[in-house]
């Protein structure tokens, strides 16, 4: 979460589910944008190591 927010300015809460364990909750607003979706998208592809080229 922190890699997140410092290095893609990607705002996040960590939550804690009974039935599926750890997660990353991600909430857009009514003023979230498509280059905001994007960024978040890019941001998780980097941070888990999935991002091709």
């Amino acid at each position: 979460m922190a890699k997140l927010r410092d290095s893609h300015k990607v705002m996040t809460v960590r939550r804690a589910g009974v039935a599926r364990g750890q997660c990353i909750r991600v909430t857009p607003s009514l003023f979230t944008d498509e280059a905001d979706l994007d960024r978040l998208v890019e941001a998780l592809a980097v941070v888990t190591g999935t991002k091709t080229g």
